[in-house]
């Protein structure tokens, strides 16, 4: 495998937005979607433009940062229960998606611990290291640098996602 393996990356977090790969265009072309809201990241589960067990669940994990950054701009210290619309919309938009539920899960555990304040910055850093399950693939969701899916073989072992630092 050569060292360009990872060079195309399905999921980002750029600045202020999600990046996601339109996978709906490939192989013919390699068209960027950016997002900025949670709602918009539902339709683009439910619409296929991620594919992938690890892509659905970090994506949902990012759109839940959109949310809660949304949901914080419009309620301040109230944002929990206005998050709660952007939540069932995204659980919504693959009902089957293990990954999906597993990422939206971890990310409310980590929400309802934080105290005041704006939660964006302690969403973006949730889930530093990978995490293996021998029952479900487990991924860890978010990293506040970009994001490098290993390649997945069929094995007994679970694919996991690699997070890693760019290279200097």
């Amino acid at each position: 495998m050569s060292a360009s393996h990872d060079t195309v990356r399905a999921v980002s977090w750029e600045e202020d937005c999600l990046q996601l790969l339109d996978q709906r265009d490939l192989p013919a072309s390699e068209n960027r979607l950016r997002f900025y809201d949670a709602a918009e990241v539902a339709k683009a589960i439910r619409d296929m433009v991620v594919r992938g067990a690890p892509a659905i669940g970090i994506t949902a994990a990012y759109a839940v940062v959109l949310a809660a950054r949304q949901a914080y701009a419009r309620a301040g210290e109230d944002w929990r229960r206005e998050i709660e619309a952007d939540m069932r919309a995204l659980a919504a938009s693959r009902p089957t998606a293990v990954n999906l539920f597993w990422a939206l899960s971890r990310m409310r555990a980590c929400f309802t611990s934080l105290q005041g304040g704006d939660p964006t910055a302690a969403l973006l850093a949730e889930g530093p290291t990978p995490v293996r399950s021998p029952s479900i693939c487990s991924v860890p969701p978010l990293r506040l640098m970009p994001l490098k899916l290993s390649p997945c073989c069929i094995s007994k072992t679970p694919p996991v996602l690699t997070v890693t630092a760019p290279p200097p």
